[in-house]
């Protein structure tokens, strides 16, 4: 693939690799999988499980009539929940996406899936969480280029991806399976949520990756940042995020 690094898909980057640096980080694990690219590196605090707490309110400018169903080119039509941020797990049953489970639920989406790809999510907080692991779980099942076309905001830095992964087959699990194992919001508004999900090897190597999701044609979409690559670091404990995941 033509490019410099910074122009290429986040996926062909390969971010979870072999590294014995990392290795040296985590001290007492054998040979993991882990970022090269894109985000700093930030070792985390002893693992821990999050206290369940209620919803943190968030304050918006739109009204719950404004959130409703989005009636948008998608017709999703799941209507809005909530309008505070989660910090506890949000209900949810579990399904396969590709390799990864992600969450599904009645109420929140996928209400249906268009060509493989799990879309039409609820306009609130939980319906932007649950679309954007259902991105990095449609990662694991697709090339690159499906998943943007599908999941992806429709932006210029969408139109650069879309260019620059032409011919690439990788997936997000082709050097070992992921999982979900927690999150925590930094910010939302009904038309942008910026949210870290908390992704793990089989060996137990977590990364925090921050996704940014718009609300785009009445749906959630994952929105492409400027090179391709999400801010991401590496953590060893879940302090400060939510436990969440298919096995918890």
């Amino acid at each position: 693939m033509s490019g410099s690094d910074g122009e290429r898909s986040p996926f062909a980057q390969r971010w979870f690799l072999g590294a014995a640096g990392f290795m040296a980080v985590l001290a007492a694990m054998v040979l993991v999988l882990v970022l090269t690219h894109g985000g700093s590196s930030r070792v985390g605090g002893p693992a821990s499980q999050p206290t369940a707490q209620p919803r943190m309110a968030v304050a918006t400018s739109s009204t719950a009539s404004d959130q409703s169903a989005s009636g948008g080119p998608n017709r999703c039509n799941l209507p809005a929940g909530s309008q505070s941020v989660p910090t506890a797990p949000p209900s949810s049953s579990w399904t396969l996406e590709g390799s990864m489970a992600i969450p599904t639920s009645h109420a929140v989406g996928p209400e249906r899936h268009v060509d493989g790809f799990p879309v039409c999510y609820a306009h609130d907080p939980d319906g932007a969480l649950f679309a954007a692991v259902a991105f990095w779980g449609a990662a694991t099942a697709a090339p690159p280029a499906g998943v943007y076309r599908q999941l992806a905001a429709d932006t210029p830095t969408r139109a650069q991806a879309l260019a620059s992964s032409r011919g690439d087959n990788s997936r997000l699990s082709d050097n070992g399976q992921v999982s979900l194992a927690g999150f925590t919001f930094a910010s939302y508004t009904p038309q942008s949520a910026s949210v870290a999900i908390v992704l793990q090897t089989t060996q137990g190597a977590m990364v925090a990756v921050t996704c940014t999701m718009i609300w785009q044609n009445g749906d959630w979409h994952y929105e492409i940042p400027p090179g391709g690559t999400p801010p991401a670091s590496q953590i060893t404990g879940l302090d400060g995020y939510t436990a969440w995941g298919a096995a918890s």
